[in-house]
C-alpha cells in the first residue's frame, strides 16, 4: 500500500540527519494537482484506471436515515427532523441507485427549500455524510507530472528538495497531516501521492483534532464520536472503515506517532481550517502535544523542515493566527479576539453575539514554526491586504507575510545566526508587510501612514535584519506617505487580483506613487496612497512602498 504508517518505524534506519539551515515552506493555497477527482488540473492524457474514484457518491437507504437520526440524538423529534424524515424516505423510494451529491441535495433543497437554507454548514454536512457510500478499494488516483500548473509541480518538488538537503537523503521522509480538513481521511490518499510523486518516502502523521482530542481524555473508543463534535464529521467509520481503524489503533499507542516526529526529514500540512490543525497539535490549555514538541524543537535544530498550504500555511504564524475574516469586514469593525463563526451561520442566524460570518477573528498564538509574524494566504485574489493590516494594528503585530494563490514563501534563517531570507516562487508570489516604523493615527477605524509594503514576484529573494525588518531606504521611510486623495484614485473593484494592479505589474509604475480607493459599504471606502521605497538586500522582481490608508467617509 501507499501508505507507511507509524507502527511500521521500528524496521527503518535512524540514521542521524546532519543539522541544516532550518526552513520553512508557505504556499498560498490553489495548487492545482491533476487528479482523478481534479480532472481540469490536468494536461491531456490517458484514461484513468477503472479503481480510480472520479467522485464520491451518496445513497439513502432505511438504514443510513436511522444512523442520521440517531446523530440527531434529542433533536430527532423535533418538527424540522420529522420533514427531513419525509422527505429522506421519499428520496429512498425513489433513488435506487447512487449518485453524485447534488443528486442528493439539489431534491433536498427543492423539497425543503425554507429549511435547507437555513442550515448552517454543519448541519448540511450532518445529513450529506451518513449517506456518502463507503469507499471500499475505489481511490483518488495522482499523476503529479501530468498537472497543468507546472509552478505546482515545482512547488511540492521544492518541498521535497529542501527536505533532501536538510537529511542528506535521495528520498526523504516526509510526514504528511490533513489536519485540516473537515474530513481527513478524504484528501489523505491525495496528498500521500503528491509528495511520493515529488520525490520522498511518504508517511501519514495521523493526529487531528478529533484525534488528540480522544486521546488526551483516554476515549479512544469514542474517536467517532470526537470526530462529529469537533470535526463536523460523521459516520467516518463506515465510509472509510480501514482508515478509521488505523487511526483508531493508534489512538491508544502515542510512542509510535513519537516515533515517527523523530524519524521525519520534513512535516507537510494540508490546506482547508487552520483552526481545526491548531487543535491537532495544542491541548485546551494551549500546550502543544508531544509530537508538535519534537517537531518544532528539530525544526529549530535544522533537522526537519516544514511546508503547508492555505490553512497549513497560516497556522504556522507565531504570535498571532488569523482564523476568519473578509477584508472589508476587517476595516469596517476591526478585529475581534474570538475562535471563528461557524460557516454558514449567517443561514441559520447562529453567530456569535457581536460576529457575522465575514467576521476578522485571531487567536493569540498560532503553532509558531514562523515566530516573526502572521501568515496570511489566498492573498492577493482575495484581497488580503488590507485584513492582514488590521489585524496587525489591532494586535500590535509588526511583521505580516501574505502568499498568493499558486505560490510560495520560502522562509530560511528562522532558528540560525543566518539572516532571515524570504525567496518567493510560483506564478504570483507574495508580500511582506512591516509596521515597526509606521505611525498609527486611529486604530478604527483606521489610519496609518509609513506602512512598509514588499511585493516578491516570482523568483525574489529579500533579506531581513536582525529584528526582523526589511533593509529598505532609511531615507524614504523616515518621511510618511502625504494623506491619501480621491482626485484620480483607482478603484480597487476593477481587478481581478491585487497583485495585478498596475502598481505591482509595470516597471515603470514602481517608480511612481498611486492612490487606490476600495469601497467598504454605500457611505465607506478605504483610501490608498503607494509611495515607491528603494529596498536593499534584495534580488529578482521586488517592489517596495511607503503605504499610507485611511478609512473614511466616501461614496462608491
Amino acid at each position: 500500500m501507499l501508505h507507511r504508517f507509524v507502527f511500521c518505524l521500528a524496521v527503518l534506519a535512524a540514521g542521524a540527519a546532519q543539522p541544516g539551515s532550518a526552513q520553512v515552506l508557505l504556499a498560498g493555497g490553489s495548487l492545482p494537482v491533476c487528479s482523478s477527482m481534479s480532472g481540469h488540473g490536468c494536461e491531456p492524457m490517458a484514461a484513468w484506471p477503472q479503481q480510480a474514484l472520479e467522485r464520491h457518491l451518496y445513497r439513502v437507504t432505511t438504514a443510513r436515515i436511522d444512523r442520521w437520526q440517531a446523530s440527531l440524538g434529542d433533536g430527532a423529534e423535533s418538527p424540522a427532523a420529522r420533514e427531513w424524515q419525509t422527505v429522506l424516505e421519499q428520496l429512498a423510494e425513489q433513488q435506487t441507485a447512487a449518485g453524485s451529491r447534488s443528486r442528493l441535495s439539489d431534491p433536498l433543497r427543492v423539497a425543503a427549500a425554507a429549511r435547507y437554507d437555513t442550515l448552517d454548514e454543519r448541519a448540511r454536512w450532518q445529513m450529506l455524510d451518513h449517506f456518502q457510500e463507503p469507499v471500499g478499494a475505489r481511490g483518488e488516483k495522482v499523476r503529479l507530472s501530468d498537472s497543468s500548473s507546472q509552478a505546482t509541480i515545482e512547488i511540492f518538488e521544492r518541498f521535497v528538495a529542501m527536505a533532501g538537503a536538510t537529511s542528506g537523503r535521495e528520498r526523504p521522509r516526509i510526514g504528511v497531516s490533513t489536519a485540516s480538513s473537515r474530513d481527513p481521511y478524504d484528501s489523505l490518499d491525495f496528498y500521500l501521492q503528491v509528495i511520493e510523486q515529488a520525490g520522498a518516502e511518504v508517511y501519514w502523521l495521523p493526529l487531528d483534532r478529533a484525534f488528540s482530542a480522544a486521546r488526551a481524555a483516554s476515549r479512544c473508543e469514542d474517536l467517532a464520536g470526537f470526530q462529529a463534535e469537533l470535526l463536523g464529521a460523521w459516520d467516518r467509520d463506515r465510509v472509510f472503515p480501514a482508515l478509521f481503524q488505523q487511526q483508531l489503533a493508534l489512538c491508544d499507542d502515542s510512542a509510535s506517532t513519537l516515533a515517527l516526529a523523530e524519524t521525519l526529514d520534513g512535516v507537510f500540512l494540508n490546506g482547508g481550517n487552520q483552526w481545526l490543525t491548531l487543535h491537532a497539535f495544542i491541548d485546551d490549555h494551549g500546550q502543544p502535544t508531544r509530537e508538535w514538541q519534537r517537531i518544532l524543537a528539530r525544526l529549530e535544530a535544522g533537522e526537519l523542515v516544514l511546508g503547508g498550504t492555505s490553512a497549513g500555511a497560516a497556522v504556522q504564524s507565531g504570535p498571532v493566527m488569523i482564523s476568519n475574516g473578509s477584508s472589508r469586514r476587517a476595516l469596517l469593525e476591526g478585529a475581534h479576539e474570538r475562535p471563528p463563526p461557524r460557516p454558514g451561520c449567517d443561514r441559520a442566524q447562529a453567530c456569535p453575539s457581536g460576529l457575522g460570518v465575514d467576521s476578522l477573528t485571531f487567536h493569540r498564538g498560532g503553532l509558531g514554526s514562523f515566530a516573526l509574524g502572521i501568515v496570511d494566504t489566498h492573498f492577493s485574489e482575495r484581497w488580503r491586504q488590507f485584513r492582514l493590516l488590521q489585524l496587525m494594528v489591532d494586535s500590535d503585530i509588526a511583521l505580516g507575510l501574505g502568499v498568493d494563490e499558486t505560490s510560495a514563501i520560502e522562509v530560511s534563517g528562522l532558528f540560525d545566526d543566518q539572516p532571515v531570507t524570504l525567496q518567493a516562487h510560483g506564478d504570483s508570489g507574495g508580500w511582506l508587510i512591516l509596521t515597526d516604523r509606521a505611525i498609527v493615527h486611529s486604530r478604527q477605524p483606521l489610519q496609518i501612514d509609513g506602512v512598509v509594503l514588499h511585493y516578491l514576484g516570482p523568483g525574489a529573494r529579500l533579506e531581513l535584519d536582525d529584528g526582523g525588518r526589511s533593509q529598505a531606504s532609511p531615507e524614504a521611510m523616515a518621511t510618511p506617505a502625504q494623506k491619501p486623495h480621491t482626485s484620480g484614485c483607482a478603484q480597487f473593484d476593477n481587478y481581478g487580483s491585487f497583485a495585478e494592479l498596475p502598481a505591482f505589474t509595470t516597471r515603470a509604475a514602481a517608480r511612481e506613487s498611486h492612490c487606490l480607493v476600495v469601497p467598504l459599504d454605500d457611505t465607506t471606502v478605504a483610501r490608498s496612497e503607494l509611495v515607491p521605497l528603494a529596498p536593499k538586500s534584495a534580488t529578482g522582481p521586488v517592489s517596495s512602498w511607503s503605504w499610507s490608508l485611511e478609512v473614511g467617509p466616501g461614496r462608491h
